[in-house]
């Protein structure tokens, strides 16, 4: 007998819950908003540590680091959405990305976790330019009664 378990033999509440990667969010804060970030596009997260500054570049773009032989630049989400500066803390974590052949660090205030946001619970933002980081915002994700802003990286990256 194998260990495979046959799945049309079990009951429908006895399946396991499997999500696909691309339902699978990294959330994070700043300030005192929830954002997410697909895991199929998280390469890493990292303790926040100093920075090379790179002269002549905008105040967002906070410096370059040596990750296991990657250099790669660092931005400051927080800047990038024109927040208050907030003093770096053991909270603070550097979530380094890949999108397209881009690599890139974006310093967060705190990583919260991974969360399941099933399509179903994935809503278009308001059209409304409510404020300058909406223009980041991809997609409003609903879980449990707790909103996380989707972003897109292309955007933020761009």
């Amino acid at each position: 007998m194998s260990d495979n378990y046959d799945s049309d033999l079990m009951l429908d509440d006895e399946k396991p819950d499997l999500s696909s990667a691309e339902d699978l969010h990294l959330v994070f804060r700043i300030e005192d908003e929830d954002y997410a970030i697909n895991v199929a596009e998280v390469a890493d997260i990292l303790q926040y540590s100093k920075l090379r500054r790179v002269p002549s570049t905008p105040d967002f773009l906070r410096g370059i680091l040596n990750v296991r032989g990657d250099i790669i630049p660092v931005i400051c989400v927080r800047r990038k959405f024109l927040k208050p500066v907030k003093e770096i803390d053991f909270e603070t974590c550097i979530v380094k990305v890949q999108h397209a052949e881009y690599l890139l660090g974006l310093i967060v205030d705190k990583v919260i976790g991974v969360e399941d946001i099933k399509p179903e619970h994935i809503k278009s933002p308001p059209n409304a330019k409510l404020s300058y980081a909406n223009q980041f915002i991809k997609n409003i994700g609903v879980v449990d009664d707790k909103v996380r802003m989707i972003l897109c990286l292309e955007k933020l990256i761009f």
